[in-house]
């Protein structure tokens, strides 16, 4: 999977291209307005250690923001081994946001079921099921932007997509380009920044139909930046 940033206007993606390309008689252009981010290690990767184009992709977005504090579920003691997380408040960059599905936080120090935590030193992170209602965040707070990363998606026959609504209610789907059938344990980094000043309500994740099983997916380390936070350069 290509892991340069896409640029995208309304509900139409527009076309691939370099976050920083080189222009003739010119130094590197910087990227401006709504830029995708999406790379896939396709190699199980053990927990706690993301690496590979995963990695990489999300070290590129880190590099356009001027403050970086994740999500990392770790503030979280489930009882039990799950915390149910309906509406739940959760935070990064000081901006709330929350999920709408039924889900279930689990809390391992190595791989289950190719689903792992992906923050250095943490345990917990969040786990879905395609089998249920789209996986749905609320920002309470509206952002401009969102990155994470997802493990052990597409292994069960599933392509995925993302929807992103933004404060006025123009939706944009974006395909994740997932691997279908990949390798249990891979992992995605995916996410968007937008330095324009619009703003973003709500992002759902959807599985594709077919397989007799649904895909797990494992979610951690979740970046919710303002408009102020994105520095391009």
């Amino acid at each position: 999977m290509s892991h340069t940033p896409i640029l995208a206007s309304g509900s139409v993606i527009k076309r691939k291209l370099n976050a920083i390309r080189p222009v003739s008689g010119g130094g590197p252009v910087p990227p401006s307005g709504l830029v995708f981010f999406n790379a896939e290690t396709l190699v199980p990767v053990p927990a706690e250690t993301p690496s590979g184009a995963a990695l990489a992709e999300r070290v590129l977005f880190d590099s356009y923001l001027t403050t970086i504090t994740p999500e990392t579920f770790e503030e979280f003691v489930p009882e039990g081994g799950a915390l149910a997380l309906d509406d739940v408040p959760l935070f990064s960059n000081t901006n709330e946001f929350h999920f709408t599905l039924g889900s279930s936080l689990t809390g391992f120090d190595a791989n289950a079921n190719g689903r792992y935590n992906t923050t250095p030193g943490g345990v917990y992170y969040a786990v879905f099921s395609s089998g249920g209602p789209d996986i749905e965040i609320v920002f309470d707070n509206f952002v401009a932007g969102f990155g994470a990363y997802f493990s052990d998606m597409g292994d069960f026959t599933k392509a995925w997509t993302a929807t992103i609504t933004d404060e006025n209610d123009v939706v944009t789907v974006v395909p994740f380009d997932n691997t279908v059938d990949g390798p249990n344990g891979s992992l995605i980094f995916w996410g968007w920044l937008d330095n324009s000043g619009l703003l973003y309500k709500s992002v759902s994740f959807q599985a594709s139909g077919g397989g007799v099983q649904s895909d797990g997916v494992g979610i951690d380390d979740i970046i919710t930046p303002s408009t102020a936070d994105i520095d391009f350069g």
